[in-house]
């Protein structure tokens, strides 16, 4: 009693009240510090430790639409197939190709690039990735519905990796009966190059139709526009051809030989007054139609690429690209990671017909991420 007396009176009873009020607020912060560590379903609020283990951090997909520039690196496993890289089910894309050579003789000559495996993976600088190729979603938003593709022989290659992608996911249940070609819709076409296939399980029927087959020029019209007003999607790609062949550049009239074409092409488009979805798509690595016959071998002393034909494909996709945006249609962009491609193929002086193996799964790929990225799919 003596003792607190003495400090009673060494210490004013303001100054003692208020040691009082500070050490009450400490101990209030103390306890509530001690309530909201922890949520009341045990989740800690507060950042764990650097030795606790870290959920995994979602992935970082690619922007839609414009592809970022990547590089084509040496695949880790040699020889792997595409469909291993790019597709959620794996599928031998190969032997669905087989179904497709009653179609185009051709396609298993060696002249496309089929013969040989893809050796290389797309990394994208930035680190981001696209969405693996899921064929469930194209079933599931396009039932009753049709899809028609309209381009170059390229395009065409990725029609056949789009079929190729929903077989995938139909040979997983076996009640899903297989894709059945459809009647050829352009039989009068001088060059016979269209052709579609139902998906009976799901109503849906896909076209392709070759870029000649826009214009009227064998004297009728042409029935590719039935075709796209029924479309619920309509994907289109301007070739890229270069033409030194005076007389097949006097006989074609269409997206491949004239540039200036697309701007006729969004023209007859704007005037079918189409209501579905239009996504135009950028041009693949170019093939090079010489005066000695793009189907050929090698030609001794003779380099198919120069680089000024090279450079003359520029314009030609700023003028693609111009037109698809005036006309507000989405572009997929992929230009500039596939035309580095064209080098890696053959000797320069190998002028067949050729896309680089893989190459198409991959641009379809593209056109898949894009789509789901912005909620088409």
């Amino acid at each position: 009693m003596a003792q607190r007396r003495r400090l009673s009176t060494l210490l004013p009873t303001d100054t003692i009240k208020t040691y009082y009020k500070v050490g009450t607020i400490f101990v209030l912060i103390w306890t509530l510090t001690l309530l909201f560590r922890y949520t009341p379903s045990g989740v800690r609020l507060i950042p764990p430790s650097d030795n606790a283990p870290s959920a995994p951090s979602a992935p970082a997909y690619c922007p839609p639409w414009k592809i970022p520039r990547g590089e084509w690196l040496a695949a880790t496993n040699l020889g792997h197939d595409i469909s291993t890289s790019i597709l959620k089910v794996p599928y031998d894309i190969g032997t669905c190709r087989d179904r497709f050579s009653a179609v185009y003789p051709a396609l298993p000559s060696g002249i496309w690039g089929f013969e040989r495996p893809f050796e290389l993976e797309w990394k994208a600088r930035s680190g981001c990735i696209l969405h693996p190729v899921d064929g469930a979603l194209w079933l599931h938003r396009y039932r009753d519905k049709h899809i028609l593709f309209f381009g170059d022989s390229l395009t065409q290659q990725v029609y056949i990796s789009f079929i190729c992608a929903l077989e995938a996911t139909l040979a997983q249940n076996t009640s899903h009966a297989p894709p059945v070609r459809m009647e050829d819709p352009d039989p009068a076409h001088s060059l016979g190059i269209s052709h579609g296939w139902l998906f009976p399980s799901h109503n849906m029927t896909t076209t392709f139709f070759r870029s000649t087959a826009w214009t009227s020029r064998i004297e009728q019209a042409s029935p590719v526009w039935t075709y796209a007003r029924r479309s619920a999607l309509w994907v289109v790609s301007d070739g890229a051809w270069y033409n030194t062949h005076k007389e097949l550049a006097q006989q074609f009239f269409d997206l491949e030989s004239l540039a200036s074409d697309l701007y006729a092409f969004k023209a007859a488009v704007g005037a079918l007054n189409y209501t579905g979805t239009f996504i135009a798509r950028s041009y693949l690595p170019p093939h090079f139609d010489t005066a000695d016959n793009e189907w050929q071998g090698p030609v001794p002393e003779k380099t198919c690429v120069p680089a000024r034909q090279t450079a003359t494909l520029n314009p030609r996709h700023t003028m693609l690209k111009e037109v698809a945006e005036e006309a507000g249609w989405p572009f997929v962009d992929v230009y500039k990671e596939v035309l580095p491609l064209w080098f890696l193929h053959r000797p320069p002086n190998d002028c067949r017909h050729f896309m680089h193996p893989g190459v198409p799964e991959w641009t379809f790929q593209a056109l898949h991420h894009s789509m789901v990225e912005a909620g088409m799919l």
